[in-house]
């Protein structure tokens, strides 16, 4: 593969990625002709097939071979850019810590203080983030990790699982007249009606909320979803209304809440995890001894 430019590598992600030589040819501003050409120069050069062919048709489906050959090409190609954006950067931008808005609060303040000190009086940046934000910054390859929810990952990226949570119901004590909060557990058919859903988690979380309440025929539909934790926490406080929300953020709001909880009989579990750009776990410096003491709280 000698022979083989950074270009004409970048044009077979393309076509992978695009899931079309048409539009993969777009992407990589050639014609689709040239793009054809430069599969079959790919293939020729390592003697597979990476495409599965439909009689003499190449289909735009990997074969084995091939989706060795993608994996392995977006990791190299993906610390190759890093290396050249690091060589010719005039002023490099200051690296980021992003936490996912709703843990924000969790994040072990000794532990971040920890990191900034590895950074030997250099700046860095230390945000709350939603979700959509942090997906870009890693495919973009800025220089950062991140704290996320979810069972999704942004494209060529590293995933460091921390530990799992859970989804719980919370209400504040003046307003728990007609919960029975006595065995601390609760089913999905007597959430209340006027229940509301933090909606500031990974879209799969509260995908499988929904699948709880309209698998038990009680649910009238959708529920008042919120992704401020300041409306949220006037929701809960001034208008009385349950919230479903993860136990780590709930650990969080009572140190401002008077608030109590139930565990739900059949959880939904959250995922959580530090995530950085393939190839960037060296410019923070991180083992896994110090990733699992990032929280400072769990569950």
């Amino acid at each position: 593969m000698l022979n083989l430019s950074r270009k004409k590598l970048g044009v077979f992600l393309s076509v992978v990625e695009a899931g079309s030589f048409t539009k993969g040819a777009r992407c990589s501003s050639i014609s689709e002709p040239a793009t054809i050409s430069i599969i079959n120069e790919l293939e020729s050069t390592l003697g597979a097939n990476l495409f599965e062919r439909t009689g003499k048709i190449r289909t735009t489906k990997l074969t084995p071979r091939g989706q060795d050959v993608y994996e392995i090409l977006a990791k190299a190609l993906a610390v190759y850019d890093q290396i050249l954006k690091a060589l010719h950067s005039e002023k490099r931008n200051a690296p980021k810590v992003l936490i996912q808005t709703p843990y924000a609060s969790a994040v072990s303040w000794n532990w971040l203080s920890g990191v900034i000190s590895k950074f030997d009086g250099r700046q860095i940046k230390i945000n709350s983030a939603e979700r959509q934000e942090i997906f870009h910054a890693i495919e973009s390859r800025d220089e950062c990790m991140a704290f996320i929810d979810g069972d999704a990952r942004p494209k060529n990226s590293e995933y460091f699982p921390l530990y799992t949570s859970e989804i719980v119901m919370v209400a504040s004590y003046s307003q728990t007249r007609d919960i029975n909060f006595s065995d601390g557990n609760i089913s999905w058919d007597k959430v209340p009606e006027n229940a509301v859903l933090y909606s500031g988690i990974a879209p799969d979380t509260t995908k499988k909320i929904y699948e709880n309440l309209k698998g038990t025929g009680t649910c009238p539909g959708e529920l008042t979803e919120i992704n401020c934790t300041e409306i949220l926490r006037h929701f809960i406080l001034e208008l009385g209304a349950p919230a479903l929300l993860p136990k780590i953020m709930a650990q969080s709001l009572r140190k401002d809440v008077d608030l109590r909880s139930l565990r739900f009989s059949s959880p939904v579990h959250v995922p959580l995890g530090l995530v950085l750009p393939y190839g960037q776990n060296h410019q923070f410096k991180l083992n896994r001894s110090d990733i699992q003491t990032a929280f400072s709280q769990g569950q």
